[in-house]
């Protein structure tokens, strides 16, 4: 029952009801809406203010949280002049860029390393029926491919063709047309 009491203290206070309600809050209500419902921007906060110091006298503490956000100021300035990132974190083309290609070539070395335990496995007689498997179904691929190269050929050339016979009986038709009107 104590507790019960000292909860209802406290959450009666002024300070503690106007945190925990917007319309008792002296905060804007825009300003309000927009902050989270969580406490990770404020933690986020706490913890970049408190590499400045803890414990410190209050004209200390007053100047180095002047100069802390004075430089935070100037790196959201900076960033949304220039838009340099202020996330420390890199996240442009060319860094993507350069993550990718990181990460390609460490899965083509995996890819090899890999490859040359399998090639360490096989016998010489089963990495020969393999490669000419291999060889096999290249050569395949490209009839097929040769196939579709020629089959795209002949379409092209009926096209050409009926459209050449549509020019063919508009010209006869106009010529019927003008042979009436004579």
């Amino acid at each position: 029952m104590f507790f019960l009491i000292e909860w209802l203290n406290y959450y009666r206070q002024s300070y503690v009801l106007s945190s925990l309600n917007k319309y008792v809050s002296n905060v804007d209500h825009e300003i309000w809406n927009k902050s989270g419902s969580d406490t990770n921007n404020a933690e986020a906060a706490h913890f970049m203010a408190n590499r400045e110091g803890k414990q410190l006298k209050l004209l200390s503490a007053i100047l180095k949280g002047k100069r802390y956000d004075a430089r935070c100021y100037t790196t959201i300035e900076v960033h949304d002049k220039n838009g340099v990132p202020y996330t420390h974190r890199d996240k442009s083309d060319v860094k993507r860029l350069q993550n990718s290609i990181v990460r390609k070539t460490s899965r083509i070395q995996k890819n090899k390393k890999n490859h040359e335990r399998a090639e360490n496995i096989l016998s010489d007689n089963e990495e020969e029926t393999f490669s000419k498997e291999i060889h096999k179904k290249n050569l395949e691929l490209e009839l097929k491919e040769k196939e579709i190269i020629l089959r795209e050929r002949e379409i092209k050339a009926r096209v050409a063709e009926a459209e050449a016979q549509m020019m063919e009986a508009k010209a006869e038709a106009l010529e019927i047309e003008n042979q009436q009107k004579c």
